[in-house]
């Protein structure tokens, strides 16, 4: 019985499965944020494409382990919450998606975190 075979492909891991940015009109440009592209077993070739336009990435391809700058462009954004992706690939197949979700509000725009208040009149 013959042993060992084609080795086989290893599986992409993105460092986070969901990046959150929060941009506020008048502050300039966004900060970006890191996601780390790893895989499990062999190096892994990979495509990176983003869903919407808003979505800036360092680089359109890598080779595990490496890493990818991601950042948004909200500008001509109006105000409220978008959601995209970056999908990468092997060849025509995505591997891995990561969601990107943005907030655009006003300057100095109030934010209440729970989103409810509760007021109790004695």
């Amino acid at each position: 019985m013959a042993t060992g075979g084609p080795t086989a492909p290893g599986v992409l891991q993105p460092s986070k499965s969901t990046l959150l940015f929060d941009w506020r009109q008048g502050s300039g440009v966004s900060a970006a944020q890191t996601l780390q592209v790893g895989s499990a077993g062999a190096p892994v070739n990979w495509d990176a494409v983003s869903t919407v336009s808003w979505i800036n990435l360092s680089k359109a391809s890598g080779t595990t382990p490496s890493e990818l700058a991601v950042s948004v462009s909200p500008q001509f954004l109006g105000y409220g919450n978008y959601r995209g992706e970056i999908r990468f690939r092997r060849g025509r197949e995505d591997v891995a998606v990561v969601t990107v979700v943005l907030s655009v509000g006003g300057a100095g725009a109030l934010r209440a975190d729970p989103a409810a208040l509760v007021y109790l009149l004695e």
